[in-house]
């Protein structure tokens, strides 16, 4: 059996192919070799150690170490067994006298040794015995026929009075009828709200959406970053105000498509509006393959407040009084509103940074290189804000966010809102506000003189007293629309 089964595998364990192996052939003079060849006929004691490595010396058998860990492992245990050996008791003679005087020597122990304690020897549990009955001498007890068991005499106090036993009892019927009501009550209010959610839900838009548009499949995602200027742009092309007017007398085919997209929302369309609005606003592409995913993940700014440029679009003009300044006029242009700190330099509102980002600056020298190689001389004057389509634009829409300096890592100021601003000969009231939290954006709209919070992630509408945000939210953009102009 030894050579059938285990002589093939002589060679893997034992070190007979180590070193030089003309060693075994037959010569006449003795071949010494330096170092000494091993000559172990067996592996079975490394085979053995790595046994004990990995029980005892790596914790829990753990596997796919670092060698760095396996060596620190090792060498806990390796220490440990030396000191479990030093520690060990010898074999040698027993000092008869020192028993003799009962003398107590101090047990030595160690992290991997130490000699058993009585304490650590498991001793019956001691049964706890009950403690005698003590019997009340007022109470006769009286032996039941029976059984053997003791029965009590109830005394003559201890007999329930039947008028409380009945006060009682209605009490108790009397709390449950008023529990009973009360999650009626609170059951039926559920029920109302939950209807006049799903009431509401149609009416406006849900996070996302999915619609199949000419021929593919679409599935949106991330539209909170267009649909709460949507919702407010929606509801106030409900109202028949001078927007939905303005949008009509234009000739321009982004207006139209505004105004297109628009009608889709009062229509309650809002999936296919906002497919409309990324597509032929935002300039999404309709992908050959299907199904296909547009993200509109981003800002509101890139995604919405850019492309009101028909209404927003606005230019500042300033002129060189030196007549050999090669820019003798500078223009300024602009897709946006984009507020400044006001001129004090504190917070303010804004209506006061509304009146500094439509004031022309302070003159000042033109240093404008000339042909000669010298500074311009003149001095150039700014002119007046002024907006390139409207005289007053039918909308504003702005963040009441700015910044002290223009510097990198400057403090963020938020302007205090006002229901009502002007704008030149201009009035404009607040219509809504778009709220950004840590991941996400909402909005606060007005309808019928009442102020809603919209959510479209979970399409809850709820009404609230003021449009404020609550705490840990911030402003994003302010919707304002033009009521009338002042001669």
């Amino acid at each position: 059996m030894l050579l059938d089964g285990f002589m093939h595998v002589y060679p893997l364990w034992s070190a007979v192919t180590f070193g030089d192996l003309t060693r075994y052939v037959p010569a006449k003079k003795l071949i010494l070799f330096d170092p000494p060849v091993p000559n172990r006929d067996t592996n079975s004691l490394v085979e053995n150690w790595f046994g004990v490595v990995k029980k005892d010396a790596v914790p829990g058998g753990r596997t796919r170490l670092t060698p760095g860990k396996f060596i620190r492992f090792a060498y806990c245990n390796v220490r440990g067994r030396v000191a479990e050996t030093q520690l060990r008791p010898s074999k040698g003679k027993v000092d008869v006298e020192a028993e003799g005087r009962n003398t107590s020597t101090p047990r030595r122990q160690g992290k991997y040794f130490r000699s058993p304690r009585d304490e650590d020897i498991l001793q019956p549990k001691k049964k706890k015995k009950c403690p005698p009955h003590k019997e009340n001498a007022d109470i006769p007890i009286v032996k039941n026929r029976k059984s053997s068991k003791r029965a009590r005499t109830s005394r003559k106090e201890d007999i329930p009075n039947p008028e409380e036993e009945w006060n009682k009892r209605k009490r108790h019927d009397d709390n449950k009828v008023n529990r009973k009501e009360g999650k009626a009550k609170k059951a039926k209010e559920k029920k109302c709200r939950k209807a006049e959610r799903e009431r509401r839900s149609g009416d406006y838009p849900r996070w996302g959406g999915r619609i199949q548009y000419k021929g593919k499949d679409v599935t949106l995602a991330n539209t909170c970053t267009i649909d709460n200027i949507m919702v407010i742009l929606a509801k106030v092309n409900q109202q028949q105000s001078v927007l939905r007017e303005t949008l009509m007398q234009s000739s321009d085919i982004k207006s139209r498509r505004i105004l297109h997209i628009a009608d889709l929302c009062v229509a309650k369309e809002w999936t296919l509006a906002k497919l409309e609005w990324l597509h032929t606003i935002c300039q999404f592409e309709l992908e050959m393959y299907t199904p296909q995913t547009w993200d509109a993940y981003g800002s509101e700014f890139y995604m919405f407040v850019r492309h009101l440029d028909v209404f927003q679009a606005n230019t500042q003009t300033s002129r060189c009084s030196s007549p050999t300044c090669r820019q003798a006029v500078v223009t300024r242009r602009s897709i946006s509103i984009e507020l400044g700190s006001t001129n004090d330099g504190k917070r303010g509102t804004v209506q006061d940074a509304l009146n500094c980002w439509i004031a022309p600056p302070p003159c000042h020298q033109c240093h404008i290189p000339l042909a000669t190689g010298e500074r311009c001389s003149g001095e150039r004057k700014w002119e007046e804000r002024q907006f390139d389509h409207f005289i007053c634009p039918p909308i504003l829409c702005f963040s009441p966010i700015i910044y002290q300096s223009r510097t990198k890592g400057a403090a963020r100021v938020t302007l205090m809102f006002q229901h009502n601003v002007s704008l030149g000969t201009a009035r404009y009231t607040l219509q809504g506000m778009t709220i950004h939290k840590a991941d996400h954006f909402t909005c606060i709209f007005k309808e019928a003189g009442r102020w809603y919070c919209y959510d479209g992630l979970t399409g809850d509408v709820m009404e609230t007293a003021s449009p404020l945000p609550a705490r840990g939210e911030t402003i994003g953009y302010l919707v304002y629309l033009l009521d009338d102009v002042t001669s």
